[in-house]
């Protein structure tokens, strides 16, 4: 446990989302049909929606949809209450290993803190609910004043919690751990060490053999996050 401070993705890293995919190409569908367009753009289309990182906005635009606030404030909504649904169905959980490395880094005194692309009242409601929000010192979620240019592969979200927690920006004593090219992309620009995490079921990793940016570590287990 070399590092001075742990900062973490949300969805997929800790938090357990069944079948992600058909979550979020189900709610990417129906914040489509809210917008009324003449053609609704096929499967494919909207999977390569969740890939596409910074050009998510040619892609709307392409769509049909010019206002990309308003699209998230109608997908956030649907997702906050689809993810209320599957809490209370008990089908919305921590990673089983996510407990003991929290509780482990807390005893050593480390800085905890969340960055996610999600909706931060989502991220928080979420949290307190499997009484895990007491663990981080600091969350960074979208929503609000948080527009979707402050989103990862931003830095943005990075720089904001490394400045409340006075945590330097160095790749020495500060670590990202994500699931995603966004997530991995985001550290190198904020210049800390960075950590891919591959989920069994999640997609969001495949092909990082050829992503241009490289994780410093790849993990399969968060535990092992804690021999780095």
């Amino acid at each position: 446990m070399n590092f001075k401070c742990y900062l973490f993705d949300f969805d997929n890293c800790l938090l357990e989302i069944p079948d992600t995919f058909t979550h979020f190409n189900k709610i990417l569908h129906d914040t489509l049909a809210e917008f009324k367009l003449g053609k609704m753009p096929s499967e494919e289309q909207r999977k390569q929606f969740w890939f596409s990182n910074e050009n998510y906005i040619d892609l709307l635009s392409s769509w049909g949809i010019e206002d990309e606030n308003k699209f998230w404030d109608v997908f956030d909504l649907m997702d906050f209450e689809r993810r209320k649904i599957l809490l209370n169905e008990s089908n919305l959980t921590l990673y089983k290993d996510v407990f003991p490395v929290l509780k482990t880094l807390r005893k050593e005194g480390k800085k905890l803190a969340i960055i996610s692309n999600t909706a931060e009242n989502s991220v928080r409601y979420i949290l307190k609910k499997l009484n895990v929000d007491n663990y981080f010192h600091e969350i960074f979620g979208l929503g609000k004043d948080k527009t979707q240019d402050m989103a990862k592969p931003s830095p943005y979200g990075i720089f904001k919690v490394l400045k409340k927690l006075n945590c330097p920006n160095n790749n020495t004593k500060t670590i990202f751990i994500g699931d995603s090219s966004a997530d991995i992309l985001a550290a190198k620009r904020a210049n800390i060490k960075s950590c891919l995490i591959i989920r069994d079921y999640n997609e969001f990793h495949k092909g990082y053999l050829n992503w241009e940016f490289q994780p410093d570590y790849i993990v399969k287990s968060l535990k092992e996050v804690l021999d780095l």
